[in-house]
C-alpha cells in the first residue's frame, strides 16, 4: 500500500496521472504532505484555473494559441511575427482614442476641422512610451485631411500635454492615404506621470 496520500481533485477532476514531487516530506512525520501549489497538477484538456503565481524554471512550450491579459518581459522579446488589430474609428471635430480600445485605427477622413484629440487610460507606469498609429484615407484624393489639432497641446488622461512636430508637417503632391502616429512618452521617474506627445505624418 502506498504511503501518499491521492491526489487532490482540481476544479473538480483528478489528475490520473500521480506525480511523487507534488508531495513533500512532512519532517515532523512519515506521511508526505501534499505541496501547496495547485499549478503542480495540471489537466490534459478542460480549463485549469488557479490563483496562486505559478513558477517554470524550464521552457515552456505552448503549441496553441495564448491569451494574456498583460505581459511584462524582464528579458529578450524574440518574435518571428507581429500584427497589430486595426481599430475602425470615425473622424471627427472632437477625437478621442483609448489605450484600451487599441493603437492602430483605420478611418475615413474629411475637412471637418479638427477641434480637440485626446488620448485616454495611458498607463502610469514610469519612462514607457505609447506609439498611436492612425491610417486615414482622404475622402477627396490630395487633401491634407488628418488628425491635426487647433493647437500646440492635447488632452492625456484628461491633462493638457504639448504637442509637438506640427510645424515640420510636408505631404507630397499626389497620395491616396495619410498615416499619422502620434507618440505619448511618460518620462517621470515616479508614480505621478509626466507626459509629452509627438506628431509625425506621411502621405502615400
Amino acid at each position: 500500500m502506498s504511503i501518499y496520500q491521492p491526489p487532490v481533485k482540481h476544479g473538480g477532476v483528478q489528475n490520473q496521472i500521480f506525480n511523487a514531487t507534488d508531495f513533500a516530506q512532512n519532517s515532523s512525520s512519515s506521511a508526505p504532505s501534499q505541496a501547496s501549489n495547485d499549478a503542480r497538477y495540471l489537466k490534459n484538456s478542460g480549463i485549469v484555473v488557479s490563483s496562486a503565481s505559478t513558477t517554470f524554471n524550464n521552457t515552456v512550450t505552448i503549441a496553441a494559441q495564448a491569451l494574456l491579459s498583460n505581459l511584462s518581459v524582464s528579458g529578450l522579446l524574440n518574435t518571428k511575427q507581429n500584427s497589430d488589430a486595426l481599430v475602425t474609428a470615425t473622424f471627427a471635430a472632437a477625437q478621442t482614442y483609448s489605450f484600451l480600445t487599441g493603437m492602430v485605427y483605420t478611418l475615413q477622413s474629411n475637412s471637418t476641422t479638427t477641434t480637440t484629440l485626446a488620448i485616454t487610460d495611458i498607463p502610469t507606469t514610469p519612462q514607457q512610451s505609447y506609439i498611436f498609429t492612425f491610417i486615414l484615407q482622404p475622402g477627396t484624393a490630395n487633401s491634407p485631411y488628418w488628425i491635426k489639432p487647433n493647437s500646440n497641446f492635447i488632452s492625456v488622461n484628461g491633462g493638457s500635454v504639448a504637442l509637438y512636430g506640427l510645424q515640420n508637417i510636408a505631404l507630397p503632391a499626389a497620395y491616396t492615404y495619410i498615416v499619422q502616429q502620434v507618440t505619448v512618452i511618460n518620462s517621470s521617474t515616479t508614480t505621478t506621470p509626466s507626459f509629452v506627445a509627438f506628431v509625425s505624418v506621411s502621405a502615400y
